[in-house]
């Protein structure tokens, strides 16, 4: 019924939804259940990037009035994602429910978000304006001794965020000898690995949990009670198909990632493909050992943004490097992102090469915008700039927009510094000088692109607010 009725009201309401289906030739009235789905055509952020924004949302939508989601940007392709307020609501309570899951929470409660971006330090959303939820923000770019005493003084009782930032936070506190008590910590918005679960609880001296989230949808899957392994797909939320080619994957099999989301009819996403990979452990209806009813995934597997490194061997959270190339963007252009996609490689000096297919005819102010704010994070380490038409297809069909070939530098390893020899004439700042930001194009890289292919899969869950 759910999909019946949002399929209707793209349909009627949503121009590009419109044209996708006239283009497939189906039409609404063939959609009367889940078991219709397929049907429908599927759909990638591509299609949101290539789209004048009023084509994809519902006719009658004010931006100006809609609750606005900025994606975390890991997958290179930024985007900005609209919710009417009733919408937004219901995303934060169908989080609230599955943070119910696995703790009781006492009426007001604190939640820590780790890792938010630095303009939601000082929004205030429904949950708080209600009085049952306080929400303290510690932006990814804030120093880690400041977060650490914000995070002591919030006694929170939820801890969540990416793991690659509580994991430096953590790491921080338990230098510091600092107390915090949390029942719970939530990781999502990338893998949680087992030695970061175990760290973390080790610090926290409290249960800590995976969540698949994602920006599009919010809360996708919960890590199940009794088994670490398994995530309950929510299913008031969305619909989580797997897939091979275009056939659904049996139980066990692992396939692409694609939803649709129940609630957003301002943005509808209809069979969306996320880019990441799971399997089905239980489909619909199927009883877990936990006693929940419904679809539940596996493990997930696709992308994940390595930590980067400092010259003096501090760790870098792929969040706070998404977060700046966001800031560069945005100072070209205010109205939009100048930045369709990105890639930034930490090679084996510790230099960083950044890829970049931009959205901007300036593309020395970009470069120089991107530099300097990279610079933020290390004024020693070298950048390279490069401005590229597309990014190849990797051999196994993911792409990982954050990552270092570095190994984590020790102390007696040589570490790279702006005056070295090896860092001197880098910047493309000055290359781009001198040949007016001449562009270089992705299939001139030759053997380094096959060796980079060869990396592990890497997982993106969403960098997904609670309020």
């Amino acid at each position: 019924m759910a999909l019946r009725r949002l399929v209707n009201d793209a349909y009627a309401h949503v121009r590009t939804f419109r044209e996708r289906m006239r283009a497939a030739g189906v039409h609404p009235g063939a959609i009367t259940g889940v078991a219709d789905i397929e049907r429908i055509p599927l759909m990638d952020r591509r299609a949101f990037a290539s789209t004048n924004r009023p084509d994809y949302l519902r006719a009658d939508t004010d931006p100006a009035l809609c609750r606005r989601v900025q994606t975390s940007g890991t997958t290179g392709m930024p985007l900005d994602i609209f919710m009417s307020p009733g919408e937004s609501l219901y995303r934060k309570l169908l989080l609230l429910r599955a943070i119910r899951k696995n703790t009781t929470l006492p009426l007001p409660f604190t939640i820590v978000e780790v890792g938010t971006g630095e303009v939601a330090l000082s929004r205030r959303g429904a949950t708080q304006s209600l009085g049952f939820a306080r929400v303290v923000r510690i932006p990814r770019l804030m120093p880690v001794v400041e977060q650490v005493e914000r995070v002591i003084a919030s006694c929170p009782d939820v801890v969540t965020g990416p793991p690659s930032c509580i994991e430096i936070l953590a790491d921080e506190l338990a230098e510091r000898k600092g107390t915090v008590a949390p029942r719970l910590v939530i990781s999502r918005g990338e893998m949680l690995r087992a030695a970061t679960r175990d760290r973390l609880r080790e610090v926290f001296q409290c249960s800590v949990v995976d969540y698949y989230n994602c920006d599009e949808v919010g809360n996708v899957a919960w890590q199940c009670p009794r088994d670490t392994a398994i995530m309950h797909v929510n299913t008031d939320a969305c619909i989580v198909e797997v897939l091979a080619g275009e056939r659904r994957c049996p139980p066990g099999v692992s396939g692409r990632v694609v939803l649709t989301n129940l609630y957003n009819w301002t943005m509808p996403f209809i069979r969306y493909e996320l880019g990441d990979r799971a399997a089905l452990v239980h489909e619909s209806g199927t009883a877990c050992s936990c006693g929940h009813r419904g679809a539940s995934l596996s493990l997930l597997e696709g992308r994940e943004g390595d930590y980067l490194w400092t010259s003096d061997g501090r760790r870098i959270s792929p969040r706070s490097v998404d977060s700046l190339i966001a800031i560069a963007s945005l100072c070209v252009d205010s109205n939009r992102y100048a930045v369709r996609r990105y890639q930034v490689v930490q090679q084996e000096d510790g230099r960083l090469h950044v890829r970049v297919i931009p959205e901007t005819e300036n593309l020395k102010l970009l470069a120089e915008r991107i530099e300097a704010s990279l610079g933020r994070l290390d004024a020693k380490l070298p950048v390279d700039i490069e401005f590229v038409d597309a990014f190849p297809v990797e051999p196994s069909g993911k792409f990982c927009a954050i990552y270092s070939k570095q190994h984590p530098p020790h102390q007696d390893q040589p570490r790279l510094t702006a005056g070295s020899k090896s860092a001197r004439g880098v910047s493309s700042v000055t290359a781009l000088r001198g040949l007016r930001c001449s562009v270089r194009r992705a299939s001139d890289r030759g053997d380094s692109e096959k060796r980079e292919s060869e990396r592990e899969n890497r997982t993106r869950h969403g960098d997904v607010p609670f309020d």
